[in-house]
């Protein structure tokens, strides 16, 4: 009874065994993705499973009996790599096996595994048992994001731009040495919302705002807001623009983005505006006037010829006028200056013109019809009067009222004084149009007061016109 008993313990033990390894076998067989394999003591190929030539491409015939060797790349064979694994596995009871292998076609394969000893009963090492699985898609994913990540931190460390990454709810979660260099403001001082610190109270809300609608939308953030700048502690207009990166499930997980100092091009546009506005008031002011003279010198002259000379030497005096207009900032018109560019154009003769006074601003408000007014003596003076005259001669001065004055307000005061010899004026033809100039559109333009006096044989000229701020 014993007997059977110990027969029936031994077949049970006999079946378990056997069953075990069946098993075992089974796995091994058909894990596709994993090598498991074993060499003899020497490091050769004794077992190849099916895995194993599906991961590393040799077949069982090619590789029985072969050092496993063969498997690792060349440089690591030449480090020593294959002797080296199976002394720390006899050594430490195992050895991990992580690196880059040689696929049978020369490809690359990245194994993660490890490699066991293996003993006899008596504990003598009769082999290796090495066990991987193929990573190696897993690995290339890895090296390109390390090979992407790597790139973006060039291009975000030496574009002139703020660099930073966010979440979708405009939380920050790296910044780039830029904007910590613009703004003061280290990474764990700028994380989360911290970076707000940086923007201006007043566009602070703005920000988050379109933060918000970026993350509806789930394309791109686009916003304007002041950045404090941490040399002088002003704050500069920048443009922001950020892109989703990484997604998940719900929608954009990681953005990254940059801000560009737009301050200079914001001001450049303000000038800009203002420059087109002026220019458009001062076409139609120009056009107005324009209209002005040619109506005014029809109504002076006898006949066509006469309103086209006329009316051409008024042109040109507007023009010049215009050219002062446009002067570059810096460019300062005085008196006298628009005195001698009138005069020259209607006289080479100097000797028969003196001229005296300080050095007074012409303000661009005064401008234009001032220059239009000495136009209009200086070419009298040339077609009937002083200059037109040889004995004749033209003396020209021009002060404040208040120098002379201690109770006068600020008044810029020219004399234009002519002698010639005695005629009798030319009752038939109607007031010029410089006259009318003078008595009329100064007063009604600029606040002027103005008194004309012919007689036969000079003239006195005075006009008294309100100074401008940049003429005083």
């Amino acid at each position: 009874m014993i007997d059977d008993t110990s027969k029936s313990r031994h077949r049970s033990g006999d079946m378990l065994s056997t069953d075990g390894e069946e098993r075992f076998r089974l796995i091994v067989e058909n894990a596709r993705d994993y090598a498991i394999f074993t060499t003899d003591s020497e490091g050769n190929v004794d077992s190849w499973p099916p895995g194993a030539a599906n991961v590393f491409g040799w077949s069982t015939d090619e590789i029985m009996g072969k050092p496993a060797a063969l498997l690792f790349t060349p440089e690591d064979r030449e480090s020593g790599a294959p002797r080296q694994e199976f002394e720390t596995a006899l050594s430490r009871g195992h050895a991990p096996d992580v690196r880059w292998h040689q696929h049978r076609s020369g490809s690359r394969v990245y194994i993660e595994g490890s490699v066991w000893p293996l003993k006899d009963a008596d504990g003598a090492p009769t082999g290796f048992l090495k066990i991987g699985q193929d990573m190696t898609l897993r690995r290339q994913h890895e090296i390109a994001l390390m090979e992407s990540e790597e790139r973006f931190r060039l291009l975000a460390t030496t574009v002139p731009h703020l660099v930073f990454r966010s979440t979708t709810e405009g939380r920050r979660t790296w910044a780039s040495p830029q904007w910590t260099a613009y703004t003061g403001m280290n990474d764990e001082q700028s994380e989360g919302y911290g970076w707000l610190e940086a923007i201006h109270p007043e566009d602070r809300e703005v920000a988050l705002v379109k933060w918000d609608e970026a993350g509806e939308d789930g394309e791109s953030y686009y916003g304007e807001h002041r950045i404090r700048r941490k040399r002088d502690g002003m704050y500069r207009w920048h443009q922001t623009r950020a892109v989703p990166i990484r997604f998940s499930m719900d929608g954009p997980k990681e953005w990254v983005g940059s801000a560009s100092d737009i301050h200079d091009m914001r001001l450049m546009q303000e000038r800009q505006g203002i420059l087109v506005g002026e220019l458009q008031h001062r076409t139609r002011n120009l056009l107005a006037v324009v209209r002005s003279i040619a109506s005014q010198t029809a109504a002076t002259v006898l006949s066509l010829p006469e309103f086209q000379a006329a009316f051409d030497h008024r042109l040109g005096a507007l023009s010049r006028v215009q050219g002062l207009l446009s002067r570059t900032e810096g460019e300062a018109v005085t008196v006298e200056s628009l005195l001698r560019m009138e005069l020259d154009a209607v006289t080479e003769d100097w000797s028969r013109v003196t001229m005296d006074g300080p050095r007074i601003l012409v303000g661009d408000g005064s401008l234009q019809t001032l220059t239009l007014v000495i136009h209009e003596l200086s070419t009298n003076a040339a077609r009937h009067g002083a200059l037109a005259d040889p004995e004749g001669r033209i003396d020209i001065e021009w002060f404040r009222r208040e120098d002379r004055d201690d109770e006068a307000d600020g008044h810029l005061v020219i004399e234009w004084r002519e002698k010639f010899s005695p005629r009798k004026p030319d009752l038939t033809r109607p007031r010029g149009f410089g006259r009318q100039l003078i008595e009329e559109a100064i007063p009604y333009q600029l606040g002027a007061s103005t008194r004309f006096i012919l007689e036969e044989t000079g003239l006195h000229c005075v006009l008294s016109l309100p100074l401008d701020p940049q003429q005083e």
